[in-house]
This record gives C-alpha cells, sequence and structure tokens, in this order.
C-alpha cells in the first residue's frame, strides 16, 4: 500500500465524518475569528497547496486557522463513490460549524464555487472571502486541459486508472504543473512537487479526480447565481489575464458591476499564487479581511 501520506501543515490533524466518509482537517489553536483555507481540487491536489498562506497567517497573529483535505484528497478518505459538488457543500458546511461559524475564508479554484454556494446559503458561517482564481466566470467554459485530454476514458475505470498513473510519474506530473498551473513560468517549488507525487500515489487517488474530469464536481449554471446572489463581501483575486485565462473570466465585470458585494484584483502570476507570490497574497488576504464595510443588503 506504500508509505502513509505525512501531514502537509505543521498543525494538529483532526477528524470529521460526514456522510460520504471520513475527512480530516489541519487546525491552528488559536483566539478570535477563525480563518479557513480551501485548496483547490485537481489532479494533486491536497492542503500542501495552502501552506504559504497558512504559515504567514500562523506567523502573523493568534488567530485559529482551518485547512481541511476534500474528501478524496491528502489525508482524508478516498472511497469510490460518485463525488458530487454538492458533497463538498456540506463537508465545508460541516467545516465551518465545528469552527464555530462566523469565519473569514480563502477558497483556491473550483473550491470558490462551493464557498459561494455556501455563502449564500449560510451566511452566517462566513463573514468574508477571498476567491483566489475562482472558476465558474466563464459564458462559454472551455474544458481545462485535464478534462479534455481525458476525453474518452473515463467511462472505464480500469482505462482512468491506467492514464492517471502515467500522469502522476514525476514527468508528466511537472509538464501538468508547469503547463496548468504555473504557466507564467515560475519555478515549481521542491515542497509542493515532493508532496503531489507522494498524494498521487496513495490508494484511491484517483477516485475523485475521475469525477472531476467527467466534470461532476462543477457546479455548471447553478454557481453564476451563486455569485449574483452573494451577501458576504467577497473579494476575487484573479491571476494576471493572459491568452490561457482570459475567456475565462468573460462575466467578471458583469457580475461584479451587479453586485455590490464583490471586489476584484489581479496579481501578475499563474494559478498559484499562494507559492509564485506568497507574500503579496497574504497581503491581500490580509487587507480584505481587516476592512470593516457593512455586507450588502439582500437582494431578492
Amino acid at each position: 500500500e506504500g508509505t502513509p501520506l505525512p501531514p502537509a501543515l505543521d498543525a494538529e490533524v483532526h477528524e470529521m465524518p460526514v456522510l460520504e466518509g471520513l475527512t480530516r482537517y489541519y487546525k491552528r489553536p488559536g483566539t478570535g475569528r477563525p480563518y479557513v483555507l480551501l485548496h483547490g481540487l485537481h489532479l494533486a491536489g491536497s492542503a500542501m497547496d495552502v501552506k504559504p498562506l497558512f504559515d504567514r497567517l500562523a506567523a502573523s497573529g493568534k488567530r485559529p486557522i482551518y485547512a481541511p483535505d476534500w474528501l478524496g484528497f491528502g489525508l482524508s478518505e478516498r472511497p469510490d463513490r460518485r463525488y458530487v459538488s454538492g458533497l463538498y457543500q456540506r463537508q465545508l458546511t460541516h467545516l465551518l460549524q465545528q469552527a464555530g461559524g462566523a469565519c473569514d475564508v480563502v477558497a483556491f479554484g473550483l473550491s470558490g464555487e462551493y464557498a459561494a454556494a455556501v455563502a449564500v446559503a449560510r451566511p452566517d458561517l462566513i463573514r468574508r472571502m477571498v476567491l483566489v482564481a475562482p472558476s465558474g466566470f466563464s459564458s462559454d467554459p472551455e474544458q481545462p486541459l485535464l478534462r479534455r485530454v481525458l476525453a474518452g476514458l473515463t467511462g472505464g475505470t480500469g482505462t482512468f486508472r491506467l492514464y492517471f498513473a502515467r500522469q502522476s510519474n514525476p514527468e508528466t506530473l511537472t509538464r501538468y504543473f508547469t503547463e496548468e498551473l504555473f504557466y507564467t513560468g515560475a519555478p515549481i517549488p521542491d515542497e509542493l512537487f515532493g508532496y503531489a507525487l507522494l498524494t498521487t500515489h496513495v490508494p484511491g487517488a484517483d477516485h475523485a479526480p475521475q469525477r472531476l474530469a467527467q466534470g461532476l464536481l462543477d457546479m455548471h449554471e447553478y454557481v453564476t447565481r451563486a455569485y449574483e446572489k452573494l451577501d458576504v463581501p467577497t473579494l476575487l483575486l484573479l491571476p494576471a489575464l493572459t491568452d490561457e485565462v482570459a475567456r475565462s473570466y468573460e462575466l467578471v465585470p458583469q457580475i461584479v458591476g451587479a453586485n455590490p458585494a464583490l471586489g476584484v484584483e489581479t496579481l501578475e502570476t499563474g494559478l498559484m499564487p499562494q507559492w509564485e507570490q506568497p507574500d503579496a497574497l497574504a497581503a491581500r488576504v490580509q487587507a480584505w479581511f481587516a476592512r470593516r464595510d457593512a455586507p450588502a443588503k439582500r437582494r431578492k
């Protein structure tokens, strides 16, 4: 079965059962309003993705910090079941309740969709949010590289498992990080890459990515409604709008213009600014959470 996956963060590891399996999350105890950091969902996703931000927030104050591994990733169980976006919305709701509510949330990538949905359904659980390189802002979403490559491979579990094994070897994983996450040319950090190799070789590591490739983890048209209904003050922190990602954010001006709860800023990075420009990202996050403006009135 291989070597057990080591913890990604210097923090306590706690267990939290959900209907679909046992999840685990990291907690740095403290006092005051909790931070909750949500890693993105991708081929090698885990709480390691948020480590630079976790470490900087931990060093800058005494507030509690929570960082879950989504079911199917990292230290959480990886059952062979039909993963869907609602599963992760329930996991996040349980975690926010565990943290005591009124949390400040930072969500990366696809996790931004789940955070938005939970913020609309349970605004008492989230005080403010920063969504880093969030998905769901395209009027005609193009399938990402992983999904395009996997088209035609998702019908058979054995075929996908073989493909996943090839994708998670060092050479192809390097190409995946370079083409999909660090496309601006920033070097791939050894710590992140080494953990990616480990987490993609845990038994069951292919289950959630297979559902991701099938599009089962996206919220599709529902995410636009969630963004439009958000009353929780939310900062959209977007990567530099290069040719590779510009079409991913076509709807941002329209949605931000219609929703006073939303702000938007950009960073000259790829899809992992927490590793490419960790100090700049941490500064933007802390500045947003330090603001005191009132939330927008709920729209009908």
